[in-house]
């Protein structure tokens, strides 16, 4: 009880060191708002978290006349981002924060305790993936739902160029091969199969096809190295 005192005179101390000024949310706003004074020190700065309210059952955005809206998709944890691809499907990349941070920092321990506040929703169920939806009728409602990639490191951005689709991570950026139409990854698949009792054999046929393809495409691209480097050759004689 003693100790509890001096910890309840610094909090009070701290909580009269922060922002006390009164302004109306309304006069910062427009061409010409009040700003606080920046010379009030400020030890404890105000946060106010917005407290998350979920959608309820059957409840809808309101969208103007002569339009339409329903879920596409729903039950998927912590989706930051989408990403339409050409053929029409909509890739869904799923992050959350996982491990800790490459340097941890004082600041650190009191940022995860407001994430964890804000992302309290968001927090149960598998994430830091890439979810795959397929619409092909056009009705809005996807026929199908499938692991595009999964055990990411929390990723964000994600962009295909060619027949490679690459994600931006929190540490990285990876490159997998991907052709739209696929619904998963051959890395992913090879892992799934070697999940299910007897996948094995199936994931060691997937791996060598993906050795043979490595090396195909390897070999493909020195021959054309080699027939642009003659080209060049016969062009300066």
């Amino acid at each position: 009880m003693i100790r509890a005192i001096p910890i309840c005179a610094v909090l009070v101390a701290l909580a009269a060191c922060s922002n006390s000024q009164k302004i109306d949310p309304m006069q910062q706003v427009g061409p010409d708002p009040v700003l606080p004074k920046v010379n009030e020190p400020v030890l404890l700065p105000r946060t106010n978290l917005p407290s998350v309210v979920g959608w309820k059952k059957g409840e809808l955005p309101t969208v103007p006349a002569g339009f339409e809206i329903k879920p596409m998709a729903t039950g998927l944890m912590s989706p930051r981002s989408v990403y339409p691809l050409a053929n029409g499907d909509i890739l869904v990349v799923q992050s959350l924060k996982g491990g800790k941070e490459p340097i941890e920092r004082l600041k650190n321990p009191f940022f995860d305790l407001i994430f964890g506040s804000a992302h309290a929703t968001s927090e149960k169920g598998p994430t830091n993936r890439i979810t795959l939806l397929r619409d092909a009728n056009g009705d809005g409602t996807p026929e199908l739902q499938s692991v595009l990639i999964d055990h990411l490191n929390s990723p964000f951005g994600i962009v295909l160029v060619g027949d490679d689709l690459y994600v931006a991570e929190t540490d990285k950026i990876t490159r997998f091969p991907f052709i739209p139409g696929q619904t998963q990854t051959l890395p992913l698949a090879i892992y799934t199969f070697t999940q299910v009792p007897g996948g094995d054999a199936q994931a060691l046929r997937l791996s060598l096809v993906a050795v043979v393809l490595s090396i195909a495409a390897l070999a493909a691209s020195e021959w054309l190295t080699r027939r642009a480097t003659e080209s060049q050759r016969d062009d300066q004689r």
